[in-house]
Order: structure tokens, then C-alpha cells, then sequence
């Protein structure tokens, strides 16, 4: 291999170089000589090392030390066993160590040599066992976890050559380890509060991840489905357009869904949700669970926000004033509207959704909901108002 460089000082025909092996750690001293066209200040770079070529053993060396991982190879006429630099390094063996069926067996976890060695009596036999985990001891890192994979070759003899690949994966059993202890602690803490599901969305509603339990335990094809997609299609529009005027209020709120659940019947959940802001202050994904309503509380709890917002009047405005003590300014307060914008609800007569913006009510229905005031269905139809007075005592 040669190539031509143009443009070299003169001085430079004769200069000595040093190129070094990045895996043998050999140096390769080259010399720089002009060429028969000196006129044109050409000069040429001839290297004995660019006609080395890097051997097999090179190549494992590296692959080994860069994925960490190990190989043995048993040969079925002697039986000898000949550990590879990767493996002795996995074993914590040092590099001289001749390597030997003994420090195999010894570093392989007592309780799991039996389970090894029934490996390799299939493989001895031809059958080639799956690939297993098995705990090894090591003297300096301590106990760790190898993933062994078998395979049976033949040299130039048409003997068989067994093979036996190991790769570290004690950082991967711990990464799971840990996954699935807190996954253990969410279940335990989810069953404390009641929680059947834990929900993540973006800023449009939309869930990007969530995770339930019992009938709201979603399992086979539906289980990349999120909660609001077992919504009955009588109430998804709804609830959606619902969602989406209270997603804009950028405020905690709590309304009550219909679910199908895991054994396909339909169950009342009460839905709350919060913002989560990020460093700039701004919201940047909402949090929120699904808990069970019991028959206790569904006397007490009034219809869902996404039933009365369209049905909310001026009348009802002046109503939830008048129980909870407020006046405008106060109203106006607790809402975070302006004391105008409340006079304006309370003066008028159709339906507030219709004529003003629907996060504006929506935040007002908000505000009364969380001050103890409890909206219900007569059975003529008409909204009904009460106040709730251990929430207006903590109020």
C-alpha cells in the first residue's frame, strides 16, 4: 500500500515517522523518499505495516474486551479445556492462569453447578442446551451473572469442537432487579390508596403510558391500549371535549368516567389529574389516577364535571354563590377569573358554555367543586346544588 503526498517540504525527504498498532501496541518506523519527479515536489510513504494484516486472535481480543464477554473451547479427544483472555477476565482469573475445568466448576455458584453441569452433559451428547444464566463467584468483583451459550463445531479432522459463550450481565440482572422492585413497591402502594390506574398524558390529553390493576388490568391485545380507549363509545366525544376544556384550566381536577373494564362490564371511576411543570414553569405532561367509586359514594359525589358543563347556568352561578357565602369579588377569588367575567355568568340565563369559553366555566366549576358545592340530576333533569360541610370546613 502506498500513497503519493504532494506539497512537502524538501527537508522533509529523509524525516523518520512513528506509526503504532493500536491493538499489538507494536510501533512501525516509516521513512519519507522523494521520487524520480522531484521537480514537482512529490513524495512517497512506503510502510511495512500496511502490509501486515491483523489476525483472527486480534480481532477476538477486541471483540471480547468491548461487549465483555468470554469463551471456552472443549475438545472431544482430550477433553482439555481452554479458557480465552475474556473469559479468565470474567472469571477474575489472571491472564496467566492455564485455565481448567476446575476454575469453571469452582466459580459457578454452588447452588447453580448442578443446573451447569446437566448443560454439559447435553452438549457432550449433541444436543445442544438453551442458552441459561448461572451465578459466578469472582474474588475480586464478587458475585456476579454470566449468560452461557453452547454450540458444537467440527475442526479439520471432523472432530467436534465444543464452544461455550459467556457474556457478562450482572449490571442487567441488576437494572431488572430493580425495575421490578419498584414495580412491587407501586403495587403495594397502589392497593393502599384504592389506585386502579396510574396514567401519564401530554398536553393535549392524549395517554402516553399507564398501568393498572384488577378489572382495569389490561392484559393480551389490549394491553398497548390506554384507559380512555375502553371509554364506551357513547361517551368518548363527550369526555373528550370535557378533557379537553379542562386540560386547558392548567389546574388539578377530578370528574367521573365510565370504563369497560377487563370482564367487559361498564363501571363508574372517579378520573383525576394534575399538571406537572417543568423547569421553565411551564406544564409539559399531566399525572393522573383512576379510583373506584363505591356504592357509598355515589350518592355523595354528584354527576361528573363532563355531564354538567353544558347544562351550567347563570342561575346555578348565582346559587353556589349564595350557599357558599361568596360574593363576586370573592367568587372571583377563588376562581382566578375576574369579577367581571362572574357577573357576567351570573346574569345570564342559557347556558354558559354556549356563550362563554369553556375553559372560563370549566374553571369556575372547578373552583365550586372544590369548595363543597355538589351538582346532581333531578329526575326532571335540572340541576341540583348542595354544599358538602366538612369540604367547606377544611375550605
Amino acid at each position: 500500500m502506498c500513497r503519493l503526498l504532494t506539497g512537502w517540504p524538501r527537508s522533509w525527504a529523509s524525516t523518520p515517522l512513528l506509526f503504532r498498532d493500536a491493538l499489538t501496541g507494536r510501533g512501525e518506523r516509516l521513512t519519507l523518499s522523494m521520487s524520480s519527479r522531484g521537480k514537482a515536489r512529490e513524495y512517497q510513504v512506503m510502510s511495512m505495516f500496511s502490509k501486515k494484516r491483523l489476525s483472527s486472535l486480534h480481532l477476538l481480543s477486541a471483540v471480547e474486551l468491548a461487549l465483555n464477554i468470554g469463551w471456552i473451547t472443549v475438545s472431544s479427544e482430550t477433553e482439555d479445556w481452554r479458557l480465552s483472555q475474556g473469559m479468565l477476565r470474567l472469571l477474575d482469573a489472571p491472564a496467566s492462569h492455564p485455565g481448567s475445568q476446575a476454575l469453571v466448576l469452582r466459580s459457578i455458584h454452588s447452588e447453580d453447578r448442578s443446573r451447569f453441569k446437566e448443560c454439559l452433559a447435553l452438549m457432550f451428547r449433541g444436543i445442544m442446551p438453551p442458552a441459561q444464566t448461572f451465578r459466578i463467584a469472582r474474588r475480586i468483583r464478587g458475585n456476579g451473572r454470566a449468560l452461557f451459550h453452547y454450540q458444537e463445531l467440527t475442526d479439520s479432522g471432523g472432530h467436534p469442537i465444543y464452544l461455550l459463550f459467556a457474556r457478562d450481565v450482572t449490571a442487567e440482572h441488576a437494572v431488572s432487579q430493580a425495575f421490578a422492585d419498584a414495580g412491587r413497591r407501586l403495587d403495594v402502594a397502589m392497593e393502599t390508596l384504592d389506585v386502579e390506574c396510574l396514567w401519564r398524558g401530554d398536553l393535549k390529553g392524549a395517554t402516553f403510558d399507564s398501568v393498572g390493576r384488577g378489572r382495569l388490568n389490561f392484559a393480551g391485545a389490549e394491553q398497548g391500549l390506554s384507559w380512555i380507549d375502553h371509554v364506551p363509545a357513547d361517551d368518548r366525544a363527550g369526555l373528550h371535549k370535557s378533557l379537553d376544556a379542562l386540560i386547558e384550566t392548567n389546574s388539578r381536577f377530578s370528574v367521573r368516567v365510565n370504563i369497560i373494564c377487563s370482564d367487559t362490564v361498564v363501571r363508574p371511576y372517579n378520573l383525576s389529574a394534575i399538571p406537572v411543570k417543568g423547569a421553565s414553569g411551564k406544564t409539559v405532561e399531566w399525572c393522573g389516577a383512576m379510583t373506584k367509586i363505591s356504592k357509598s359514594e355515589r350518592g355523595h359525589e354528584g354527576d361528573t364535571v363532563a355531564a354538567i358543563l353544558p347544562n351550567l347556568t347563570g342561575a346555578e352561578v348565582r346559587a353556589a354563590c349564595g350557599l357558599l357565602g361568596w360574593s363576586h369579588r370573592e367568587a372571583a377569588h377563588h376562581s382566578g377569573l375576574s369579577k367581571v367575567t362572574i357577573s357576567r355568568f351570573a346574569s345570564t340565563v342559557a347556558p354558559l358554555s354556549g356563550i362563554f369559553k369553556a375553559k372560563s366555566v370549566a374553571t369556575f366549576l372547578l373552583a365550586i367543586r372544590d369548595a363543597g358545592i355538589v351538582l346532581t340530576f333531578s329526575d326532571a333533569g335540572g340541576l341540583c346544588l348542595s354544599l358538602d360541610r366538612r369540604v367547606k370546613e377544611l375550605c
